[in-house]
């Protein structure tokens, strides 16, 4: 699932665009990643796939940093209201930063990576600050890697950044349509 997303500095407003991804366990379960606000379209399409959040297994939030969905989607599918209700876990930085829900567990943890194996493997880039990146303002490069083995998708929130038709200004610094690249605050030596 894609939306806008509009970063705003100096005056200018950019399109980055946003994502969740959603994935069908063996089970018939679901797996939200990343959730993120979604218009009323997109929420009754996502209420429709999981049979009004019955299917949802889990919300999984994989980046430290990408948090403006976790509230949104709380109000909608909390946990532990029920039998029905999904487990929630998040890097160590969104269970410091919303205390007010119950996670389930850290994605810090390897054996919480571990529990949806072999359906959902999860791995956080080797040499990269995953717990508490510096300087937070602009280290937005580690994530948990999410690869779902039945779809053959890798779910990657920043740490690889794929452009689909690039906004002019995102042309004019050097982003080609159909391109790859690290995060930005990846620079190199």
């Amino acid at each position: 699932c894609q939306h806008d997303f509009f970063l705003t500095k100096g005056g200018i407003s950019v399109n980055i665009g946003n994502h969740m991804s959603l994935c069908r366990l063996a089970s018939g379960g679901m797996i939200a990643i990343d959730g993120i606000v979604l218009d009323a379209e997109a929420e009754t399409e996502l209420q429709f796939l999981t049979q009004n959040g019955v299917l949802l297994e889990a919300v999984i939030f994989t980046h430290p940093f990408h948090s403006l969905g976790i509230n949104w989607f709380h109000e909608r599918y909390p946990p532990g209201i029920d039998k029905h209700s999904p487990k929630w876990y998040g890097c160590p930085r969104h269970l410091k930063i919303a205390p007010h829900i119950s996670w389930t567990g850290s994605l810090g943890d390897c054996k919480i990576r571990q529990l949806f194996e072999p359906e959902l493997q999860m791995r956080i880039p080797s040499g990269a600050e995953f717990v508490d990146p510096m300087p937070p303002s602009s280290n937005h490069f580690s994530s948990v890697l999410v690869f779902h083995k039945t779809s053959r998708c890798v779910h990657c929130d920043d740490t690889l950044l794929f452009f689909d038709n690039p906004s002019v200004l995102m042309k004019v610094f050097g982003f080609k349509d159909g391109s790859m690249h690290f995060h930005p605050s990846m620079k190199s030596q």
